[in-house]
Parts: structure tokens; sequence; C-alpha cells
């Protein structure tokens, strides 16, 4: 009987733990890739998208459905992090002190399943979304994952009115470990070097 007792609580607490949502960081290589025609022109737009967001970001996840970009090594008029709580609030703070609140208005268009990527060794799926901006006429962005890493639970994050970063987390049910931004005029691409699960004391998200 004890023993019986013994194995339903150890299987009480896997199956507790394996419904956890990921908790820890991800580390992202940043890439800018202009499209003008002119070399000089697509040299300097790179270096001010380094300014601006740096070579790499640090990606926190929280168990409680908390999102923290950190821009790491931007200038000292860059972007120091970008935020999104669970309540559903935004933020992003610039290394000048300067905040502003990041939502654009955009039309969606469709979405897409793309071809697999192989991303940190893992093969992973890919989603693409397709959408305008007030500024842009069309926008491409795709997200890819992987199922080998921890589940995340999308309910608990509340991404509002942002459609594409919604529906991705609610299909993915994974962190992403590629996403990529695509316009007319350039690409930008976040591929993931490195994931680490591990404890995010709340501080950082306040």
């Amino acid at each position: 009987m004890k023993l019986k007792f013994a194995l339903f609580f150890f299987l009480l607490s896997f199956v507790s733990n394996s419904q956890n949502s990921f908790e820890g960081v991800i580390y992202f290589k940043s890439k800018f890739i202009s499209k003008d025609t002119l070399e000089s022109a697509g040299i300097e737009k790179e270096n001010q998208f380094k300014l601006m967001e740096g070579d790499s970001i640090k990606m926190l996840y929280s168990k409680l459905g908390h999102i923290k970009h950190q821009y790491l090594n931007s200038s000292e008029l860059g972007i120091d992090y970008y935020l999104i709580l669970s309540n559903g609030t935004r933020v992003r703070k610039f290394k000048s002190g300067n905040i502003k609140n990041p939502l654009t208005k955009v039309k969606f268009i469709g979405k897409f399943k793309t071809e697999n990527q192989i991303v940190m060794g893992m093969n992973c799926e890919c989603y693409q979304y397709k959408f305008k901006t007030p500024n842009i006429k069309l926008l491409t962005e795709t997200y890819c994952f992987s199922k080998s890493t921890p589940m995340i639970d999308y309910k608990l994050f509340n991404l509002g009115k942002d459609h594409t970063e919604r529906d991705y987390f609610e299909t993915a049910e994974h962190p992403y470990l590629k996403h990529t931004i695509e316009s007319q005029k350039y690409i930008i691409d976040y591929t993931a070097y490195k994931l680490k699960i591990e404890n995010i004391p709340i501080e950082e998200f306040k």
C-alpha cells in the first residue's frame, strides 16, 4: 500500500512539473541585411541597426507569463530592453531613459507553414506571417521552433492585439529559436545559439 502511495505522488509530481511553463533564458545573435543596391548605404543602415539594437539579444521567459528582451552591446542611445508583462503591458526602454509603447496597428494578410530549418542542431518547424503596417507595404515575420525545447503555456502570455505573437505561441507551445523580419528594404535575423533553463528573479520584470 505504501509503495502505491509513493508511486502515486511521484507521478503526480512529474505531471505537475511537466505542466510548468518554460522559465529560462535564450540568447540570440542579431543580423541586419540591407537590400539597398548601393553598398555604402547598406553598410550605413547596418551600423545604425547595431547602434540601436546591438549585436545580440538575451530573451528571458518567466513561468508567470512575462517576457523580456535585453539588447546587448547597443549604443548609449540604443534600446535597453523590451518588456511584455502577463497583464498585456508593453514597455520599450532606451538607455537614454526614454520609454515608448511599441504597439503598431497592422493589417493581417495570412499565415503560412514554410520549410523547416536547422537551429542549434535541432530540426525546427517554421511559420510565416504576412501583414501590412502604416509605413510598410508588406512585412513578413517567420518564427521557427523545435519540439525538443521545453514547452510554454501560451495561456499565460497576454499578447493583446499582436496577432503574430499570439498565434505563434498558441500554435507552437514552444519558445522560438529563430525570428526573421523581412520588408522590401531589409532582412533582420535573430538566431538562437544558447538556451538555459533557470529561475528568473521577478525583479527582472519590474
